[in-house]
């Protein structure tokens, strides 16, 4: 037991973002693939067939398809399997009592929260030089891009078209709005100091807008921002007929469909629309890709990426143990466990049959959002032939009902909600993740009946899973999405970083608003394989480290008990939403703010 004092939740170990040049990779977010199951579950699982990514692919077209004609039926919310597939002494508890906040361990005390942080200012350095200007693209300093918009325009066919303006220092954007709007155009968004607008298609008016004070720069993206290369290479590739799956990032909103029919009109097939990041789905070939390339509302193309899923010592190492110690009861701990703090998952799937998953919970329920082999899939929701999700959602809230040494970092979890995102070879798509969290920023209520008593809207999400290479900045179409989830609906989403050590880094992990998490071994140790920093924009990356190599957690495949060792990322990122989860559970302030959870976490850190 420490000393007495402030309660440190976080033993978690920092490391600083180490750059190092690298090339793209795909990703794997575990270090080695888990043990097979026992005889014991065998009978239970159908076998597992390994499924190809063109086989992800061209169900994914599919899918866009149906969601184009309208018959793409949304994916169904459902509880675990009753009793005929649960044992009796496994199925989750659903008692209502009311929730006692909980107490400290004895020789501990709570810090208040929001609570100020020391804040001072480093040393100046002798030798210390300012980081040198922004530098921003020459397309936005054009001297023809008067000339370009009014031939943009002109090709749409329209009274207005969409440019891109850089704000001159000390500039306003109100000011810049108002001085828009009064020569018939509008401010559409902002990123810093880069705005997108809406402009006049009279050149003379462009011009103005040009010469405007708070203008420092106007201009179109050309072609080749908008459509990576690599993109329209694979698709130039493609048989002729044969349609690639594909994000369209808007330049305005499309409340009317206007921007969707005249996609149609170009030859895309377009499926559903993400407001969040005004993206649609879409398969296209290679006539009309070129002709959306060149189309003034596009504001980027890219392809839907491919995803991959990438304790016994562990909860001593994080300091966990020192918050809650078992009751001597079956899945049972007292003291600080996290039982107030809704969580989710989004991974292979979760094994409902173990006892460590399934008891002791007032709700577990979830949805499939796979849609390659998707009768298969919706069965593989609550088995986990892949072990994966099982492991993850063991390691961050399993309550060590059959050995409680394996217990995961907050036991007394109550609520749990899944997503599956990956097929059960461990392979998912994008678009497929942006909609699993849709479903999870929403409060949900398990079973047919729809109880309130179990509605619960999870406050921290665990993402085992990510593409992998050395070029990501956090602009991608899964980042924005992140970045406005967390935003709208305050949830914390803790990101493996990857596995892939000094050459390639987690796409999700470079969000803005997640929280990225790298391996160490239980003594402190960075872990090899652990993906290293910065961000290709020079951001920190992972933020924290915590135990990742050989932990033990639940064996999934549909088995009533058993433990695998694995080790990743995958592993440590459920250690640190485990442990934020305890934060939570201790100081209640912490909920619904993600950026202080994140900071706090951070600034209690172990350095090593």
């Amino acid at each position: 037991m420490r000393s007495c004092g402030e309660l440190n939740l976080a033993r978690i170990l920092l490391v600083a973002g180490l750059a190092f040049a690298a090339v793209a990779i795909v990703v794997i977010l575990r270090q080695a693939p888990p043990a097979q199951p026992g005889p014991e579950t065998a009978a239970a699982v159908p076998v597992s067939e390994e499924v190809s990514r063109e086989e992800m692919r061209d169900a994914l077209v599919d899918r866009i398809a149906g969601e184009s004609a309208g018959l793409a039926a949304a994916p169904v919310q459902s509880p675990p399997p009753d009793s005929t597939s649960v044992a009796r002494e496994s199925r989750p508890l659903r008692d209502d009592t009311p929730f006692a906040p909980p107490t400290p361990p004895a020789g501990y005390s709570f810090i208040p929260a929001p609570q100020q942080m020391a804040v001072s200012r480093p040393p100046r350095q002798a030798d210390f030089e300012p980081p040198p200007p922004a530098s921003y693209p020459a397309w936005l300093d054009n001297s023809a891009s008067v000339a370009i918009l009014a031939h943009q325009a002109a090709g749409a066919g329209r009274d207005n078209t969409f440019a891109w303006v850089r704000l001159a220092d000390g500039a306003e954007s109100d000011s810049l709005g108002a001085a828009l709007n009064a020569l018939g155009g509008e401010i559409l968004g902002a990123a810093g100091p880069l705005v997108r607008v809406r402009l006049p298609a009279d050149p003379s008016r462009v011009e103005q807008i040009a010469s405007l004070p708070e203008v420092a720069g106007l201009g179109v993206q050309p072609r080749a921002v908008k459509l990576p290369e690599a993109l329209a290479r694979e698709v130039r590739s493609l048989p002729p007929d044969q349609q690639y799956p594909v994000f369209i990032t808007l330049m305005a909103d499309d409340a009317s469909g206007r921007w969707r029919r005249e996609l149609m009109e170009l030859g895309a097939v377009v499926g559903r629309f993400d407001a969040d990041i005004r993206a649609y789905t879409a398969t296209v070939d290679w006539p009309a890709l070129d002709a959306i390339a060149n189309a003034d509302f596009v504001l980027a193309v890219e392809p839907i990426g491919l995803v991959e899923a990438a304790h016994d010592t562990a909860v001593p190492a994080m300091g966990v143990d020192a918050l809650r110690w078992h009751s001597g009861s079956p899945g049972l701990f007292r003291g600080i466990g996290g039982a107030s703090v809704p969580i989710a998952v989004m991974d292979t799937g979760l094994n409902i049959n173990h006892p460590d998953i399934a008891t002791n919970r007032r709700s577990i329920c979830g949805a499939n959002f796979v849609w390659v082999d998707a009768r298969r899939s919706d069965y593989d929701l609550w088995v986990d032939d892949d072990g994966h999700g099982t492991h993850v959602t063991g390691t961050l809230a399993g309550n060590g009902y059959i050995r409680p040494e394996y217990a995961g970092m907050a036991p007394a979890v109550s609520h749990i909600r899944f997503a599956k995102v990956l097929h059960h070879s461990g392979f998912g798509n994008t678009d497929g993740i942006l909609q699993g969290m849709d479903w999870l920023s929403l409060p949900t209520a398990c079973g047919e009946s729809g109880s309130r008593a179990n509605r619960a809207k999870p406050l921290i999400v665990n993402m085992s899973l990510g593409s992998a290479a050395n070029i990501f900045e956090g602009r991608g179409n899964g980042e924005r999405k992140l970045d406005s989830v967390v935003w709208a609906h305050r949830q914390l989403y803790v990101v493996a970083q990857s596995n892939e050590g000094s050459s390639a880094f987690s796409n999700y992990g470079t969000a803005k608003n997640s929280f990225s998490v790298g391996a160490a071994t239980d003594s402190g140790e960075l872990a090899r394989f652990s993906s290293l920093g910065p961000t290709a924009d020079g951001r920190l990356a992972p933020q924290v480290v915590a135990t990742g190599v050989d932990v033990h957690s639940a064996r999934g495949a549909g088995g009533r008990g058993g433990y695998v060792s694995i080790g990743g990322t995958s592993m440590a990122s459920p250690t640190v939403a485990g442990v934020a989860a305890l934060l939570m559970d201790a100081s209640p302030a912490h909920r619904e703010q993600p950026a202080l959870t994140r900071a706090r976490l951070m600034a209690s850190a172990i350095r090593p």
